[in-house]
């Protein structure tokens, strides 16, 4: 996770950048997966964003495995949202069942090993009993965006012909009304703890890849890594697509308006790897680190503008 400046990479239909900035928290917990032809044969685009959390173990897992996981779905070549909700439930499979995934995790020869939770931190034996991670998955393929979800981190798109921003992820805390009803029926508690409510007093998140510590085996998982899905077509006027992790959005704070708003100064001045690195910098002093992967969706990748309405109450000709 370093502070140099963001690259960006391009194929016909988008440009995308990615970058990062190190907080001033020593732990680096998040990572991102940026795979601009994900099978060389279907224009399939594949960006990701891991938040880890009780050490970067299970981020630095998902980053190296989920996309090829889901390549080797059945659905993938034609019912690729089914494809990619399956491959969160493999994913948390894979940790629970693979003694080998911190290897796994830290291939030899990367280079990369960041800090994990503590040893004496009680833990299943081969298993991410303490550490997790978000993920936030995004799929480009023709003119769709497929995305998938566990979490806080968050996708915004921007459309050129508004102001508005379109949040296309749902955020998994317990601030969610819905995700505080579904831990409760599933035997979890909310406690507030220094004036934020956690999951059983530990947990700021309510949905994550691994953390079993929250998903015992003969009852419902109090933390699930069931995803929530989001489909968006390509449309005359998608624009831009934003995925950052929470610590992002926190630290300045920016909303998803803001965001938008500050893309569309951008937009036009400056190139797609400087956007991103403007945006990061508007996040001053951050604590956490910060993630963020920009998509610039070219003219030729959306559809048509559609044409206008024909126009009614003519007068009826005279015929003569």
């Amino acid at each position: 996770m370093g502070q140099g400046p963001s690259l960006s990479h391009e194929n016909s239909s988008i440009e995308y950048a990615a970058g990062s900035r190190k907080g001033s928290n020593s732990k680096v917990e998040n990572v991102h997966c940026t795979i601009l032809d994900l099978d060389g044969s279907s224009s399939t685009s594949f960006f990701g964003v891991y938040d880890g959390h009780g050490g970067a173990d299970v981020a630095l897992y998902c980053a190296n495995n989920f996309h090829r996981v889901l390549v080797n779905d059945g659905d993938y070549k034609d019912n690729l949202d089914v494809a990619l909700k399956r491959a969160f439930t493999r994913m948390d499979e894979q940790l629970d069942q693979n003694d080998d995934w911190r290897t796994l995790a830290n291939p030899p020869g990367v280079g990369v090993k960041l800090l994990c939770f503590p040893s004496t931190a009680p833990r299943v034996q081969g298993t991410p009993y303490m550490e997790g991670s978000t993920a936030c998955v995004v799929l480009i393929r023709g003119n769709q965006i497929i995305l998938g979800n566990v979490g806080d981190s968050c996708c915004v798109l921007s459309r050129d012909d508004s102001q508005q921003a379109t949040e296309l992820s749902t955020k998994h805390t317990p601030e969610n009304q819905d995700e505080r009803n579904r831990i409760k029926t599933a035997g979890g508690q909310l406690l507030n703890v220094g004036g934020a409510d956690l999951v059983n007093g530990i947990l700021p998140l309510t949905r994550a890849i691994g953390t079993f510590r929250f998903k015992p085996p003969s009852a419902g998982h109090i933390v699930t890594c069931i995803p929530d899905m989001h489909i968006a077509d390509i449309t005359h006027d998608t624009e831009y697509l934003l995925i950052a992790n929470r610590a992002f959005w926190d630290t300045t704070p920016i909303s998803s308006e803001m965001a938008v708003k500050y893309l569309r100064q951008y937009s036009g001045s400056y190139s797609v790897a400087s956007m991103c690195d403007k945006l990061l910098n508007l996040c001053r002093n951050p604590m956490d680190n910060l993630t963020l992967i920009l998509v610039y969706f070219k003219p030729s990748a959306r559809l048509p503008r559609p044409a206008p309405p024909a126009p009614t109450n003519l007068p009826v000709p005279v015929v003569g």
